[in-house]
């Protein structure tokens, strides 16, 4: 096939970019490999809060924002957090820009993994605890998952064999990229057939972290392209410029480029 590419993952995402790589003249094909679901006990776990007691609360995630400001406790809360002078935080530009929405203004500088915003957080002398609102597959190290900082699962990442499947389908088809910003997906596609036995196949991660669990199944016999990317944006014009590689300097992507983009 031409300029195609799969993006496995979250189908928030995935509508985000798509008409953005449309613009290039790519196809971005979405395998909704994993669902964030609410957590039965949303609710509950927000009320166990005390919102005195908080220094700083980071949302991991769109869907962590997303899922939180559909609970009115969560709303409460995080109201209740402002008039406190608590920091909100976010880790990535669509998760911010989801609070924003809200007319909640996070602190968010351009990184994307969550423990090295709790390492700027716990260098700020506050009293009280930094929460994390997360997945349930969300892991934090232990030297940094000290008494101050304390976990809320506000959602579940389950895998979607409908999604798995749409995978297996687009590669038989002829689809040769894939495209992974998430270790959960990561640990997901070592267990994909079509991935398996293709030699063919090229795999876009946007860090080694991610990439951790498929360098572990490299005897598959697919290609990995590891971009260490600090946003998520600058993964996009990465894999957009590999996928041009046109040496003309006018179909180079420059990740400026990507601000005041009308199609993001």
């Amino acid at each position: 096939m031409g300029k195609d590419i799969v993006f496995a993952g979250t189908r928030d995402t995935w509508e985000r970019w798509r008409s953005f790589f449309e613009s290039k003249g790519i196809s971005l094909h979405l395998a909704e490999v994993i669902v964030p679901t609410p957590i039965e006990d949303l609710d509950q776990r927000i009320s166990s809060l005390d919102p005195m007691n908080i220094s700083s609360a980071i949302f991991s995630s769109k869907s962590s924002a997303k899922i939180f400001m559909s609970s009115h406790r969560g709303r409460d809360l995080l109201e209740k957090l402002r008039e406190l002078g608590v920091m909100i935080a976010a880790t990535g530009e669509g998760t911010a820009s989801i609070l924003l929405n809200h007319g909640y203004k996070a602190f968010s500088p351009p990184i994307e993994r969550v423990e090295t915003l709790l390492k700027i957080l716990s260098e700020i002398y506050r009293k009280g605890e930094i929460v994390v609102f997360s997945s349930d597959r969300l892991e934090i190290p232990e030297e940094i998952y000290a008494e101050r900082v304390r976990r809320i699962e506000v959602y579940e990442l389950r895998i979607s064999r409908e999604g798995v499947m749409a995978l297996e389908n687009m590669l038989k088809k002829g689809i040769k990229r894939v495209m992974v910003a998430s270790q959960t997906v990561s640990k997901i596609l070592c267990g994909v057939e079509g991935i398996s036995r293709n030699n063919g196949i090229e795999i876009h991660i946007m860090t080694d972290r991610i990439a951790e669990p498929l360098l572990q199944c490299q005897d598959k016999g697919f290609r990995l392209i590891i971009h260490n990317s600090s946003t998520f944006r600058e993964f996009v014009a990465t894999v957009i410029n590999h996928m041009l590689s046109s040496p003309s300097p006018s179909r180079s992507l420059a990740v400026a480029d990507l601000f005041n983009n009308p199609h993001i």
